[in-house]
């Protein structure tokens, strides 16, 4: 398993953050639920395991293409960067971004600016062994 608004903010891949860029927004000036959101789809691993401090928990058993468009929804018309991930990010986070993503596509039809959405690679477990790594212990929460 790196102080800019998130209009600025790139990460090196399109489809994944690596968990110092992650580090870096959070450290940065950027607005947790204005110009990013982690969204966390863990479901009883997360209570157990700790969270990414503001971080949205979406229990992965309870997306449904209904509650993800409703979810798409309250951020129509926004750049808000939108990091997806679970314990690892190979399974459940992947899947929940691929269905905002699926669902922007008719929610976001005519929407400018609008959301972008990514995946935390190695999710929480690479994150949490970076942050501890790095200092970062202040951005878990139990």
């Amino acid at each position: 398993c790196m102080g800019q608004k998130m209009s600025t903010f790139q990460t090196k891949d399109a489809d994944f953050m690596e968990p110092q860029e992650l580090a870096q927004l959070l450290r940065s000036d950027a607005r947790p639920g204005k110009d990013y959101l982690v969204v966390d789809v863990r479901d009883g691993d997360r209570e157990e395991n700790g969270w990414i401090e503001n971080s949205l928990s979406m229990p992965s058993r309870s997306i449904t293409p209904a509650s993800m468009e409703t979810f798409a929804k309250q951020h129509a018309g926004s750049s808000i960067l939108l990091i997806f991930h679970c314990q690892l990010s190979q399974v459940r986070g992947p899947s929940a971004r691929t269905l905002f993503e699926r669902v922007g596509n008719s929610v976001f039809a005519n929407s400018t600016p609008r959301p972008r959405s990514i995946i935390l690679r190695g999710g929480f477990q690479c994150f949490e062994m970076f942050a501890m790594a790095e200092g970062l212990r202040h951005v878990l929460q139990r």
